[in-house]
């Protein structure tokens, strides 16, 4: 049986595409598996799914040419009589086609190619640059968009909206990471969909770590003298907790510092080979899976010399 889209959005047949518009996004917060109210007991159980089929009924009934299959199939088939004079009218249609240059069949063609269409429906790409501190513990960004807006169907052009999204930037996240607001883009004709904006990760260098995985890469020189210090040697972390003992004069920019000492082993590696690594378990990125589990921090010491 023909799933009823009308019913679904709580709409009649002769409903606009203002009134789709409208039905769906409030049906949408409610629905929506990220927004449904906790309370409602209907709604947390049946949120997913009913948010799929009120999608799903969007999707046919804001795009004309679909809603107009969609109308057809929903309604039943009716017998009609050819009237005597449709065969003229169909040669007439013909002959105009042909005296056009048959521009207008050209047109319709690549109107509904799939992919004129699909290039239609490229998304609009921004970079969002996040820099390791932030993948360290998260963060929220908010970014301006700028899209074009057609108001009415007699417009002669588009106007152009503002709007504000709001990002969270989840722990560990990795260069590449897309996060998609449906909708939020320009619109390319009255009564069509705007297209979506994508948001895609870019880690900012750091001046002074590396980033391999889910672990943190330091380097740094050291006297024979630092690396055999009770104290051991200071270095930055990324966190936002520390002593930050020594900040102004430490040459590290006033961020938290590691104290890190050297075992006997680690002593005579550096004495022997002027270099040594030494693993901090657990000290690197979360994971973006599960924060539980995070990756290492390694620290590559060579000999200073003079």
């Amino acid at each position: 049986m023909l799933t009823n889209y009308y019913e679904k959005l709580d709409i009649n047949r002769k409903a606009s595409q203002l009134d789709v518009r409208k039905a769906f996004r409030r049906l949408a917060l409610r629905y929506h598996p990220d927004k449904a109210t906790t309370g409602a007991v209907g709604d947390t159980a049946n949120g997913g799914q009913q948010f799929r089929d009120i999608l799903e009924a969007y999707r046919v009934l804001s795009d004309p040419n679909k809603r107009k299959s969609y109308d057809r199939s929903l309604s039943p088939p009716t017998t009609t009589t050819t009237p005597p004079k449709a065969k003229h009218r169909r040669q007439d249609t013909r002959s105009s086609r042909r005296s056009s240059g048959g521009r207008n069949h050209h047109q319709n063609k690549q109107k509904s190619s799939p992919t004129a269409e699909a290039a239609a429906r490229k998304p609009t790409v921004h970079t969002l640059y996040v820099s390791l501190a932030d993948l360290m513990t998260g963060c929220t960004k908010r970014y301006k968009i700028s899209r074009n807006l057609w108001p009415s169907a007699n417009s002669q052009s588009s106007i152009i909206s503002a709007d504000y999204v709001t990002i969270d930037v989840k722990p560990g996240w990795k260069s590449g990471t897309r996060i998609t607001f449906a909708e939020h883009g320009d619109q390319p004709g009255y009564g069509q969909r705007p297209l979506d904006v994508v948001f895609v990760i870019c880690e900012q260098p750091d001046k002074q770590f590396r980033r391999s995985g889910n672990d943190l890469l330091y380097s740094c020189q050291l006297t024979l003298r630092d690396a055999m210090s009770e104290h051991g040697f200071r270095i930055p972390t990324l966190s936002s907790t520390g002593s930050g003992s020594g900040g102004s004069d430490s040459g590290f920019s006033g961020k938290p510092l590691a104290h890190i000492v050297m075992t006997r082993e680690q002593l005579i590696k550096f004495y022997e080979n002027s270099s040594v690594e030494i693993r901090k378990v657990g000290l690197g990125l979360p994971d973006h899976k599960n924060r539980d589990i995070r990756g290492d921090l390694i620290i590559n010491c060579t000999l200073k010399t003079y």
